[in-house]
């Protein structure tokens, strides 16, 4: 399954940084992109749960 569908960025995300990392290395270029992006959102969600 591509990670440019809207399911499965919403999949990607709710599974958090770990998960995205595993993904990351077996992705093309655009969807590694978009894993990124998806991270960035997800460690800042994190952090603000945190505090």
């Amino acid at each position: 399954m591509t990670l440019l569908y809207p399911e499965a960025i919403t999949h990607h995300a709710s599974q958090g940084p770990y998960a995205i990392n595993a993904h990351h290395d077996i992705c093309s270029s655009s969807e590694k992109a978009l894993l990124d992006h998806i991270q960035r959102i997800v460690s800042v969600n994190t952090a603000r749960r945190v505090v």
